[in-house]
């Protein structure tokens, strides 16, 4: 690790960037969502995996987003650590 950036510099550095893409892809989502029930289709944000006693509701939206703000994060965990 190279001298001044701290495990704590990482963290804070990757929650936000992984943050900044779940907010980036919902936005997205939520325009192609409009898009496509705009044209007869059906939601993507309708529920993809349900366990309704466990309180699990997941759509296909949801799970994109999820993935952005995980590959985002462990992408920007990984960068930070490279030498220059």
């Amino acid at each position: 690790m190279t001298p001044g950036r701290s495990i704590f510099f990482r963290a804070g550095l990757a929650l936000g960037v992984s943050f900044a893409a779940a907010v980036l892809a919902a936005i997205g989502l939520a325009v192609f969502d409009i898009y496509v029930t705009g044209h007869g289709q059906p939601s993507i944000l309708r529920s993809w995996i349900d366990w309704p006693g466990a309180g699990v509701h997941v759509s296909r939206g949801d799970a994109v987003m999820y993935f952005a703000a995980c590959f985002a994060g462990l992408g920007t965990w990984l960068a930070v650590n490279r030498r220059p």
